[in-house]
Parts: structure tokens; C-alpha cells; sequence
């Protein structure tokens, strides 16, 4: 990914989904990032096997059509984002229909 579509990504990224609240769920074994206003759970994160999850039509497909990206660095990126955003780290991100 090129240098100015990052930063359109970024920006992207930011504005739909910059200001995530995190919570604990399941006694720590889930930490999710939801919306303020809805608490619609955006990424959940699955401590134990390290992975990240989100839904694909709402997350990376919207990245993939307008931004012209292809899909495995797509999904770096994103999980790169999570980690300077909300300073989660994982091995992997996922993502589901």
C-alpha cells in the first residue's frame, strides 16, 4: 500500500471507528471495541488465542472498494491500526460474514 492510500485508510479508519470504548467480557477472556452511542461491538478480541475478529462487510470490504487495496495488506493494515489505536496487540485478525 502506497503512502497516500495509508493515509486516506487512515483517515478512513479513524472517522468510522476512532473512538472505540474498549470492555472486558467473559471474566477477561474477551476485550471488545464498541461504539459509544450503540455499543455495537465492532472487534472483539479473544485473549487466549490471540486473534482479533470484526464482520468483513462492514470493516475491510468498504476499504477494499473504495481504496482500490489489496487484501492481505488491507488486513495488516488494519490489525497495524488496532495496535497504534487501542494498543492491542495480536498474531491475527479475522474476518467473518
Amino acid at each position: 500500500m502506497d503512502q497516500n492510500k495509508k493515509v486516506l485508510v487512515e483517515k478512513f479508519m479513524n472517522m468510522r471507528f476512532g473512538n472505540l470504548v474498549k470492555s472486558d467480557h467473559k471474566s477477561g477472556q474477551y476485550i471488545s471495541l464498541q461504539h459509544p452511542d450503540t455499543n455495537k461491538k465492532i472487534f472483539l478480541y479473544e485473549i487466549k488465542h490471540d486473534i482479533i475478529t470484526f464482520n468483513r462487510n462492514y470493516v475491510t470490504e468498504p476499504i477494499l472498494k473504495i481504496f482500490k487495496t489489496e487484501y492481505n495488506e488491507t488486513f495488516e493494515y488494519v490489525k497495524k491500526w488496532i495496535l497504534e489505536k487501542y494498543e492491542i496487540d495480536c498474531i491475527d485478525v479475522v474476518a467473518l460474514n
